[in-house]
């Protein structure tokens, strides 16, 4: 993967209560789905300042893997089901080496 084009995402969530394994089972499927896609790659990590919280952090390959992705029907069934598992603070979606 060329590092010198990937876009770095991050997104703050915070699973609903009683729906952690859950949210991070869902999530880590996703991360998955965009590996053997080869759309980029995720990692996801529990916040340490928020107890519960998570941030995925996601590098997608490219800005076209990302609009592949956006428009690719299997992400759109994940994101319907996490909007029943979580709900997500803060998304920063464009994060560029300087």
């Amino acid at each position: 993967m060329n590092e010198a084009h990937e876009i770095l995402a991050l997104a703050f969530v915070e699973p609903f209560p009683g729906k952690q394994a859950e949210c991070e089972a869902l999530l880590k499927s996703v991360g998955e789905f965009i590996a053997r896609k080869q759309y980029g790659r995720d990692a996801l990590y529990r916040d340490g300042q928020n107890p519960g919280g998570l941030v995925l952090a996601r590098w997608w390959r490219s800005a076209e893997a990302r609009a592949q992705a956006q428009e690719d029907p299997e992400m759109h069934n994940f994101w319907r089901d996490a909007g029943l598992l979580c709900r997500v603070v803060k998304v920063y979606e464009e994060l560029i080496p300087a």
